[in-house]
């Protein structure tokens, strides 16, 4: 059984990911590795506003930012197909933070049940997922993934979910019926 990880939308976070020569797409969620003439320069999390003590996972604009502790528990729990790119984390009072990156999951398999799925698709693409259904046969050598035509949702089979689920920032939810009616 596998459980949708997201970062908790009840904690305001509001910023922006910045890179020197950053592309118009969110290429943290997208599943596929950073190609090598793609890598982050100058990469930095500016905060507008968030909490005192910040999440250790939260999401700003798709891209999925978390601490080094969380990136290396989900190494010691098998997690072989991350990429993190550190980045300190900018506040409004010019203070920073060091000890956090921009997580990017690579590995995307084709999941979801589109006959049992309730979803809306925007130029042939999943925009709004009502109601998640995975494909009974739907099984993943990879531990944490992300599922084809809906590379923003990321999903965990249960032993990785289960360490997951004690950090701060983390929602953890079965991935049958789950809904991003809550992330609007």
């Amino acid at each position: 059984m596998y459980q949708v990880i997201e970062g908790d939308t009840g904690i305001r976070m509001i910023g922006s990911v910045v890179e020197e020569n950053i592309p118009l797409r969110v290429k943290y969620a997208s599943g596929e590795p950073i190609p090598a003439d793609e890598q982050p320069l100058g990469l930095r999390v500016v905060l507008e506003e968030g909490p005192d003590v910040l999440p250790e996972l939260f999401v700003l604009g798709g891209n999925p930012i978390a601490s080094t502790r969380l990136v290396h528990a989900l190494e010691q729990a098998g997690v072989d197909n991350i990429e993190f790119y550190p980045a300190p984390i900018e506040l409004r009072d010019e203070t920073v933070i060091d000890g956090y990156g921009v997580l990017n999951v690579v590995g995307m398999v084709d999941c979801i049940d589109r006959q049992r799925s309730r979803y809306t698709t925007f130029a042939g693409r999943i925009f709004r997922l009502q109601q998640l259904q995975l494909k009974e046969s739907a099984t993943a050598e990879l531990l944490l993934f992300r599922p084809v035509g809906y590379e923003l949702l990321m999903l965990a089979d249960e032993k990785v979910a289960a360490v997951l689920a004690g950090f701060s920032g983390v929602l953890v939810s079965p991935a049958s019926g789950w809904s991003d009616n809550h992330v609007l």
